[in-house]
């Protein structure tokens, strides 16, 4: 899942990290989440207004001799960077583009007030490249960088929150591509801005598991240690824990009995065991209640094996008893995290959960089924706030990209007044074969996708 600040009342669409897409209210509209940049597509206007920090922000000087860049620098191939047409505004853009393969690297030092900056420039790419991005350095600081999406329209690409602290900023465009990859940028903006909330995460939920088995881990000078302070040591600030009802063999999946979780790992134990260690590296968590004793995804929703005594009573009283149980579960779960000083600052309610949960009570596209699963999310909301106010909540469905998915779902949440904070989304592209624009889209909301409340 990607975590994504999605600010659509500013008019464009903000793609920042991993894991689940940020939003502070109701869904307006469901571009699923992609790589850490902002892009925005926009059509040819007059020439922009200079950036007071940047020369030659729209490569409109003309050059006074070949393969010249005024006030730019060109390190790499040797005539792959060039000032070209077509252009966004004006005449001329920046060009990367080789008779054969090449890598450039084109940027400008400007000298800025220390403080935080926005980075945008508008670019064009044919796709191909190795890499391709637009990078911001400041003096003394880590690069941030953001990938050129392959796109034949102009489409905004920005980087936040870079923060400036001796006065200079380098800039600029790479490019590592094949003969005839070429990547356009035009109209360089640099303003003022404000500290990015950047979480860079990942999934420790079989670490002990791993660890028990004789795993070890060791830093980049060859010493063994927690492999969480080496991961908080090089940027990591959140992990995400998996959390099952019950696991080992007398907990398999429904149907088949040699599918099962190791005992003892991925249960209550384990996971707080995990949360311990990572708030102890000073790490955010992102909790995800499974309602499951087996891996839940679209086509499987078992039923945790000690709650289907449900299947033995009328449906109207099964939803009754499963509603009861996704509240009292999650809420003493909860209670134990908080107790230990370890709270969640986000909790996603299922995995991949476009299907439903609590099969097959809880189908998102039956007629009654839906209703349930509407039933259970409530629950599961009302038992978090309840223990951890400050807590937001994450709804999650696979396939990034899938407008038509997005809008059902998330439209039917809507509908049956489902509350929730985050839109969770798994980003596949080797399965899904989505690139980035096509699962990244425009920004402008569509018929029939907005609700109350805005994103």
């Amino acid at each position: 899942m990607r975590l994504v600040d999605h600010p659509a009342q500013r008019g464009e669409t903000d793609l920042s990290v991993p894991w689940f897409v940020r939003r502070p209210g109701r869904l307006a509209h469901p571009d699923p989440p992609c790589f850490p940049t902002s892009t925005r597509r926009q059509p040819a206007t007059a020439q922009a207004a200079p950036s007071p920090e940047i020369r030659n922000p729209g490569f409109e000087t003309p050059p006074t001799r070949p393969a010249e860049l005024p006030d730019w620098r060109a390190a790499g191939t040797r005539g792959a960077a060039t000032i070209a047409g077509p252009a966004r505004t004006g005449a001329f853009a920046l060009q990367h583009n080789g008779t054969r393969a090449y890598t450039v690297t084109t940027t400008q030092t400007v000298r800025v007030p220390d403080g935080h900056y926005t980075l945008t420039a508008y670019a064009q790419s044919g796709g191909g490249q190795r890499a391709d991005y637009l990078f911001a350095e400041p003096a003394g600081g880590r690069q941030a960088r953001t990938a050129v999406p392959m796109s034949s329209a102009w489409t905004a690409v920005t980087i936040r929150g870079i923060e400036v602290r001796h006065g200079r900023l380098t800039i600029g465009l790479h490019t590592d591509a094949p003969q005839g990859g070429w990547t356009r940028l035009d109209d360089v903006r640099l303003t003022a801005g404000a500290p990015y909330d950047f979480l860079a995460g990942g999934d420790i939920t079989m670490l002990n598991w791993v660890e028990d088995s004789g795993g070890t881990y060791s830093d980049e000078r060859g010493r063994r240690e927690d492999p969480l302070k080496i991961m908080a040591e090089n940027g990591m600030d959140i992990v995400r824990l998996r959390l099952y009802n019950d696991t080992g063999p007398d907990h398999p999946r429904v149907g088949y009995p040699g599918h099962y979780l190791p005992e003892g790992y991925q249960d209550e134990e384990d996971i707080l065991d995990l949360a311990r260690r990572a708030t102890r590296y000073g790490m955010r968590i992102q909790l995800t209640f499974h309602y499951s004793d087996y891996w839940t995804n679209g086509e499987i929703q078992d039923i945790p094996k000690d709650w289907r005594d449900v299947t033995d009573l009328p449906r109207d009283q099964a939803v009754d008893k499963l509603e009861s149980h996704v509240y009292d579960y999650t809420r003493s779960f909860l209670q134990r995290m908080a107790a230990q000083g370890t709270p969640p600052a986000f909790v996603s309610l299922g995995n991949e959960m476009q299907g439903g949960l609590l099969f097959p009570y809880g189908y998102s596209y039956t007629a009654d089924g839906a209703p349930a699963l509407a039933r259970f999310l409530k629950a599961g909301y009302r038992a978090t706030k309840e223990v951890s106010p400050d807590t937001q909540i994450i709804i999650h469905i696979h396939d990034a990209g899938d407008y038509d998915e997005y809008r059902w779902f998330y439209g039917l949440l809507n509908q049956l007044g489902v509350p929730y904070d985050l839109i969770g989304s798994s980003y596949y592209p080797f399965w899904t074969r989505r690139d980035i624009p096509p699962s990244c889209g425009s920004s402008t909301p569509s018929a029939g996708s907005s609700t109350r409340r805005s994103w």
